[in-house]
C-alpha cells in the first residue's frame, strides 16, 4: 500500500479534481462529511471562509491511497483505512470529502480533510505526515493481507526520488524514469572530466544542454529534461561545476536545442491506412453494445451505499489516449561534430486538438472553479457585513451600560 499527502490551499481546483480526476479515469465521490453543504464545491468554499478566521493558508489536508498491482479491498475495508489514516493524522472528526478514482491500473483513493479546527479556531498540522502514512501504510498491509512495500529504497538504486514534474514528464512520454535517472548516475560516476560526462551521456543517446535555471540539464532519447543535481548524482551544485569546469557551457545547445535534435533522432512513426489497419489492434471493446460505449459523466452519483461491493472495473475503463504533445523540428544544420550547433531553427508543431469530451470536462472544471470563487467572495463579503454590524452592536451595548454605569454613580453620589 502507498499513501501520499499534501498540503492544499486551492480548493476549487481540489473540488474539481475529486469529481473528475485524471484524463481516463472516472470518479466516484462517496462521501461528503461535515463541511456545511450538500456538494463539494460549496463545502470546500466553506472551509476557505472557515481559515479566514484562523490565517490558514492551506486550509486542507489531501491524501491518496493506492494498492500493489493486481490486489483490491472490499469498500468497508477502504472506509477503514480513511478512518484510520485520519486518526493517524489528527484528524478526527474534521469534514472530509472521499472519492474512488477507477482508471485502467486499477481503484485508487483520495481523501481531502478540511484543516480548519472550528472550535478551537485553529489549523490542524499533521506534523510528519510523511512518517506518518508510511507507518500506517505498514500496519494496513499486515492487517489486510496486501503485498508490504518496504519504506527503504531497494539497495542498487542509487537516485533520490524525483519531483512531480518530472514524474508526470515521464508519464505523459511513456518512458522509464527510474531507469533514465538510473542511467545518468551510472555516466556520472564512470566520468572524472566534464568532457568524459558528456561522451558517456552521447553513448546511450543522451544529450548535456545549458539550462535556464539550472547550470546543466540533460536530455533524454524520448526528449524528457532532468536536471543535473544532487537527486540524481549525489553531488552538491559546487562539485558539479568543478567537475564540469573543463566545459564551456556557451558552447552546449539549449534545452529546446537539444530537445529538437532528440526529436529528429527519433524514428518516424509508420502510418497505418484505415483499409490496412489489422484486426488485431482494434479495442476488445467494440463488441460490446453500443450504448455501453456511450461516454459517461465525469462524475458518478455518490454511491447510497459505502458498504456496497465495488464493481469491476469495465476493460475499456480508463483507456489513455494519448496527451497533447508539442514536436520540436529543426531546421538548419548541426554544426562541428561537438555540442556547437548553429543556424537552428524550432518549429513547433500544432497540438493536437483535444477530444470534445476533455473539451466538455476542461469547460466544466473551468466553470466550476469560477463559481467556486465567485461564491467564497461572495459568502466573505457577506460574512464581513455580519461581522461589521455584530460589532456595531456590541460596541452600542458597551456604550450603553457605560452610561448606564455613569448614571448609578452619580445617583450613589448624590445620596451620599
Amino acid at each position: 500500500m502507498i499513501a501520499k499527502g499534501n498540503l492544499h490551499g486551492d480548493g476549487a481546483k481540489l473540488a474539481a479534481y475529486l469529481v473528475t480526476g485524471k484524463e481516463g479515469e472516472r470518479a466516484e465521490l462517496i462521501e461528503l462529511r461535515g463541511l456545511g453543504a450538500d456538494n463539494i464545491r460549496n463545502g470546500f468554499a466553506n472551509v476557505a471562509i472557515w481559515a479566514e478566521s484562523t490565517r490558514c493558508e492551506k486550509a486542507f489536508f489531501h491524501c491518496y491511497v493506492r494498492l500493489p498491482e493486481g490486489e483490491a479491498l472490499e469498500r468497508f475495508q477502504w472506509r477503514q483505512v480513511a478512518d484510520r489514516i485520519e486518526h493517524q493524522l489528527g484528524f478526527d472528526g474534521q469534514g472530509r470529502a472521499v472519492a474512488f478514482h477507477h482508471g485502467p491500473e486499477g481503484t485508487h483513493l483520495h481523501i481531502a480533510w478540511s484543516r480548519v479546527d472550528l472550535e478551537h479556531e485553529r489549523a490542524i498540522d499533521p506534523g510528519l505526515y510523511k512518517l506518518k502514512l508510511k507507518d500506517i501504510s505498514r500496519q494496513l498491509e499486515k492487517e489486510f493481507g496486501l503485498t508490504r512495500v518496504r519504506n527503504e529504497r531497494d539497495p542498487e538504486q542509487k537516485t533520490l526520488a524525483p519531483g512531480r514534474n518530472e514524474f508526470e514528464q515521464s508519464r505523459r512520454l511513456g518512458t522509464d524514469l527510474k531507469a533514465i535517472r538510473e542511467t545518468i548516475r551510472a555516466c556520472w560516476e564512470r566520468s572524472d572530466t566534464g568532457r568524459g560526462f558528456e561522451a558517456a551521456l552521447a553513448e546511450q543517446g543522451y544529450i548535456l544542454a545549458r539550462g535556464d535555471k539550472r547550470d546543466f540539464v540533460v536530455i533524454d532519447p524520448a526528449g524528457g529534461d532532468h536536471a543535473l543535481g544532487k537527486r540524481i548524482t549525489g553531488a552538491s551544485a559546487a562539485e558539479t561545476r568543478a567537475r564540469l569546469a573543463d566545459i564551456d557551457k556557451q558552447h552546449l545547445p539549449s534545452v529546446d536545442q537539444a530537445k529538437a535534435v532528440q526529436a529528429e533522432r527519433a524514428p518516424p512513426v509508420p502510418e497505418i491506412a484505415p483499409q490496412e489497419r489489422p484486426a488485431e489492434i482494434m479495442l476488445e471493446t467494440a463488441q460490446e453494445p453500443l450504448q455501453a460505449r456511450e461516454p459517461r459523466p465525469a462524475v458518478s452519483e455518490p454511491s447510497p451505499e459505502l458498504d456496497a461491493p465495488v464493481a469491476p472495473a469495465q476493460a475499456n475503463d480508463g483507456v489513455r489516449e494519448p496527451g497533447e504533445v508539442a514536436g520540436r523540428f529543426a531546421t538548419g544544420v548541426v554544426k562541428a561534430l561537438g555540442a556547437v550547433f548553429e543556424g537552428l531553427a524550432n518549429m513547433i508543431s500544432a497540438p493536437k486538438p483535444p477530444e470534445p469530451e476533455q473539451q466538455k470536462r476542461d469547460i466544466q472544471a473551468a466553470r466550476e472553479q469560477d463559481e467556486f470563487r465567485r461564491y467564497v467572495a461572495e459568502q466573505s463579503q457577506r460574512l464581513y457585513i455580519i461581522n461589521e454590524q455584530s460589532r456595531d452592536q456590541q460596541r452600542k451595548r458597551e456604550q450603553d451600560e457605560k452610561r448606564d454605569r455613569e448614571v448609578h454613580r452619580s445617583r450613589d453620589d448624590r445620596q451620599r
